[in-house]
C-alpha cells in the first residue's frame, strides 16, 4: 500500500484552544494544495451539561454556532475544489446522547474520540493522566463498544487511545482490542490509524509512541477490520508531513499488520 491519501476526516481548529491560532479557510487552503479531495472538519464538541471541566481541551458551547457556521461557508466558497464536511469529534456517556441528538441534524457525521472513562464512584479519569487499571480500560472498551452500537457515531478515532502513557499490553488491554474490532466488523464503522504521534515523532516533539500500539493493530489486522488514516490536524505542517507520518506509522506497527487491513478510503 503506497502512503498517499485524499481524504482527512479528524481535522480540529482554533476553537478547541490547543491548536494552531489560524483562520479555518488557511486549513481548506493547505488541504487542496497537498491534493485532498476530501476534508471533515470534527473539532473537539462543546459539551451540554459539561462533563469535562479541564480548559484548553474543546470549544465552548457559546462558539458553536460559529463554528458550524465556518464550515458551511467554506463548503459553499470551496465546493468545487474539495468536498468539505461538517462534524464534531465526540466522547460517549448516555447523558451526553439528547445533545448530540439535538445537533445532529446540523452534522454530515460524529466520529468518536474517546478522552476519558467514567467509574462507578463518578470519578472522571482523563486518558494520560494516570495509567488506566484493568477494570477501566474495559470500561473505555465498553463505552466505545456502546457508541458503535447505537450508531452514534461514523468513525472511531484512535480507538487505542487507552494505550497512552502505558508500557505494557496484557490480557486487559487484549481483550479490549478484540471487543473494539469485534464490534467495528459488526457495525462496518471504520477505526482510525491515527497520524499525531508519528508526525510529533518525525518534529522530534516526542522521544516514544504510546498510540497508534502495535500491538492493538496487530490483532485488527487478524480480523481485517475497516480501517481509515486520520491526521488528527491540529496544526497546518501536519498537512504538508502526512506522507511522512504514514511512512512512520507503518513503520511503527509493521507494514504487515497494515497491508492485512481494509482501507475503507
Amino acid at each position: 500500500m503506497n502512503n498517499s491519501m485524499d481524504y482527512n476526516f479528524h481535522s480540529h481548529t482554533w476553537r478547541c484552544k490547543h491548536a494552531e491560532m489560524v483562520d479555518d479557510e488557511e486549513f481548506v487552503k493547505a488541504y487542496i494544495k497537498n491534493g485532498f479531495k476530501t476534508l471533515a472538519f470534527t473539532d473537539h464538541t462543546p459539551q451540554n451539561p459539561v462533563i469535562d471541566p479541564r480548559k484548553n481541551i474543546r470549544m465552548d458551547y457559546g462558539q458553536l454556532e460559529d463554528y458550524l457556521t465556518s464550515i458551511e461557508t467554506l463548503k459553499a466558497r470551496y465546493k468545487d475544489q474539495i468536498d468539505i464536511k461538517t462534524g464534531l469529534e465526540v466522547e460517549y456517556l448516555p447523558e451526553l446522547k439528547p445533545f448530540y441528538t439535538s445537533i445532529s441534524n446540523r452534522l454530515d457525521l460524529m466520529i468518536l474520540g474517546q478522552h476519558f472513562i467514567r467509574r462507578p464512584d463518578g470519578t472522571l479519569v482523563v486518558m494520560g493522566s494516570e495509567e488506566l487499571n484493568d477494570e477501566d480500560v474495559e470500561r473505555y472498551a465498553d463505552m466505545v463498544v456502546t457508541a458503535m452500537e447505537k450508531g452514534l457515531v461514523k468513525l472511531v478515532a484512535h480507538p487505542d487511545y487507552y494505550m497512552l502513557n502505558r508500557t505494557t499490553f496484557g490480557p486487559a488491554q487484549e481483550k479490549a482490542a478484540r471487543r473494539i474490532c469485534e464490534a467495528s466488523l459488526h457495525t462496518g464503522i471504520p477505526l482510525e490509524v491515527n497520524l499525531l504521534p508519528p508526525y510529533k515523532l518525525n518534529q522530534g516533539i516526542i522521544d516514544k509512541v504510546t498510540y497508534p500500539c502495535a500491538d492493538f493493530w496487530k490483532i485488527a489486522a487478524e480480523y481485517g477490520v475497516n480501517a481509515i488514516y486520520g491526521l488528527d490536524t491540529h496544526h497546518l505542517p501536519q498537512i504538508d508531513d502526512y506522507k511522512n507520518s504514514i511512512e512512520t506509522a507503518r513503520r511503527l506497527l509493521n507494514p504487515e499488520s497494515i497491508d492485512r487491513l481494509h482501507f475503507v478510503r
